[in-house]
C-alpha cells in the first residue's frame, strides 16, 4: 500500500512525562504542493482507527501512543505520548524538546478529492484515510505548529531563563507565522490570540519590575524580558 504525506513546521514549548500536543494539519492552507486539507477530512478515518505515532514514516519504529486525534476548527490536534521506555521514544522525544526536529508529517490515503472552483490547480484533498504522524526533519507547510511538550522543568533560574529565552522566541515566531497567514486571507488575529499577546506582554512587564540585586550585574531577567517584549507585537 502506497500512502500520501504531508510535513508540516512546529514550534516547541517546554513543559512532562513525554506527552506532546500538536496540530498536524491545518484546514484550508495551501501548502508548498498546491494542495489544501479541508475541514471534515479526517472524519471519517478517526472513526475508524487512531492514528499510529511513528518515526519518519518508518513503521518499524513505533514511538508513540495517540492518547486523542480531534479536528478543531483551525484543523487535526494529536495528543500523543511517547515511549521513554524505549530507546527509539526518548531520543525521538529529547530531539523534539532540544528543538533539533520540529516538524511534523502525516501518512494518509486519498479517498475523496477535487480542484477548487476558482484555483483551478489547488487540489482539494476532502476525505483521507489517515494512519500515521511522525516527527521529520523537512517540512512542506509552516502553518502547523507543536503546541504543548511536558518535559522536565528547569531546576536552576540560568536554565529558566535560557529555556524562556529560547521558546520564548518561538513563540514569537508562532504568532506572526500566524499573523503573516492571516493577513493573506485578509484577515486580523482573533481577540482570543490578543488577549494571549497581551497577557505575555504582561508577564514581561513584571519581569521588567524586578530590581537588579547589584547595579553592575547584567540581570538576564530584565534582557530576558525586554528582548521578549520587543519580539511578541500584535
Amino acid at each position: 500500500m502506497e500512502l500520501e504525506r504531508k510535513q508540516f513546521t512546529a514550534n516547541v514549548e517546554p513543559g512532562d512525562a513525554g506527552e506532546i500536543t500538536a496540530l498536524v494539519s491545518v484546514f484550508g492552507n495551501i501548502d508548498h504542493v498546491n494542495e489544501k486539507v479541508m475541514p471534515g477530512a479526517f472524519k471519517a478515518s478517526l472513526e475508524r482507527r487512531t492514528p499510529k505515532g511513528v518515526w519518519a514514516h518508518d513503521w518499524s519504529q513505533p514511538i508513540a501512543k495517540t492518547l486523542s486525534a480531534v479536528e478543531t476548527a483551525e484543523g487535526l490536534v494529536i495528543r500523543g505520548q511517547f515511549n521513554l521506555d524505549t530507546q527509539r521514544g526518548r531520543e525521538a522525544f529529547s530531539d523534539i524538546k532540544f528543538g533539533i526536529i520540529d516538524e511534523f508529517s502525516i501518512g494518509y490515503r486519498v479517498m475523496k478529492e477535487s480542484f477548487d472552483s476558482e484555483q483551478k490547480d489547488i487540489r482539494q484533498l476532502d476525505e483521507l484515510d489517515l494512519f500515521e504522524w511522525s516527527p521529520v526533519l523537512v517540512g512542506m507547510n509552516p502553518a502547523t505548529e507543536l503546541l504543548t511538550i511536558k518535559s522536565d522543568v528547569p531546576a536552576t533560574l540560568a536554565s529558566q531563563v535560557d529555556t524562556m529565552l529560547a521558546y520564548g522566541t518561538q513563540l514569537a515566531n508562532r504568532f506572526e507565522s500566524l499573523r503573516d497567514l492571516r493577513a493573506k486571507d485578509h484577515r486580523q488575529l482573533s481577540a482570543a490570540k490578543r488577549q494571549q499577546i497581551n497577557a505575555c506582554k504582561d508577564l514581561f512587564d513584571r519581569l521588567l519590575a524586578v530590581p537588579s540585586p547589584k547595579a553592575d550585574d547584567i540581570d538576564a531577567r530584565r534582557l530576558l524580558a525586554e528582548f521578549l517584549k520587543t519580539q511578541i507585537k500584535q
